[in-house]
Order: C-alpha cells, then sequence, then structure tokens
C-alpha cells in the first residue's frame, strides 16, 4: 500500500472515532498514519507495513487500556445520585410530623416526609430515600 492509503485509513478510522468515543479506534488511526509514515520513507513491503500496522496497534491499545483506567475514574457527582443527594440533609419541618408522615419542600420539589410525630417547627435530617419518601431522624 502507497502512504496515502495508510494515511486514508488513519482519517477514517479517526473519522470512527469521532461516533465511538472509545479511544481504541483513535489508537488504530495513529497506528495506520505511524504505519504511512514508514511507508514514506520506504517501507514498500505489503506485508511488512502489515505487520508494523499491527504491532503497532496492538501496542498502542494495550497502552491504552492500562492508561485507561486512570484517565476516566468516575467521580462522585451530586447530579446524577438522584434523590440520594438529599441524604444527611436537615430539614426544617412546618407542619410537623402527624401520623408519620408530613410534606416539606426541598429546593423546587415538594416531597413526602416519613418519621416520629413531631410538632411543628422541628428540625430532622433525612437519613433514607424510600422509593419518593424521605425517612427521616428528628434532630435533638
Amino acid at each position: 500500500m502507497t502512504a496515502s492509503l495508510w494515511w486514508i485509513v488513519a482519517l477514517v478510522l479517526g473519522g470512527l472515532e469521532l461516533l465511538s468515543g472509545s479511544f481504541y479506534l483513535l489508537m488504530l488511526a495513529v497506528a495506520a498514519a505511524m504505519t504511512g509514515i514508514a511507508a514514506f520513507f520506504g517501507l514498500a513491503d505489503t506485508i511488512a507495513q502489515g505487520a508494523l500496522f499491527s504491532l503497532l496497534a496492538l501496542l498502542l491499545c494495550v497502552l491504552w487500556s492500562r492508561r485507561r483506567p486512570a484517565v476516566l475514574k468516575s467521580q462522585a457527582n451530586v447530579i446524577n445520585r438522584g434523590s440520594g443527594r438529599w441524604l444527611g440533609r436537615e430539614v426544617t419541618l412546618p407542619d410537623g410530623i402527624v401520623n408519620g408522615l408530613a410534606r416539606v419542600q426541598l429546593d423546587d420539589s415538594h416531597w413526602t416526609v416519613r418519621g416520629p410525630d413531631c410538632p411543628p417547627g422541628t428540625h430532622a435530617v433525612i437519613t433514607e430515600v424510600d422509593g419518593n419518601v424521605l425517612v427521616v431522624t428528628l434532630k435533638d
């Protein structure tokens, strides 16, 4: 293959990487580009080019797979924790808790609260989320 064909392969693989986002196709694109450079500088044997591409692709993919966990660590994100983001938050119960249930507003939403009966204005801490009900314990 000529150097131009290897560079076209590299561009196609790079374009496909934009669709996948895994970076493995990018490693193949880099291997194809490097093989294109080798072909440009005189590596004319097709079998040698294929072997070089295969070796580079394997090496780059292995290196990426070892580096990837350090690069793509998941971080604790309050936004993606759903209703669990309320855990540990202190709330004031404006109407208290009657028969084990109450309503409370948190930010822009209203929630049902379950806990021990208490008078209006009591402070409580959210300790559990049970479906769409917040379970609270009273704060001393």
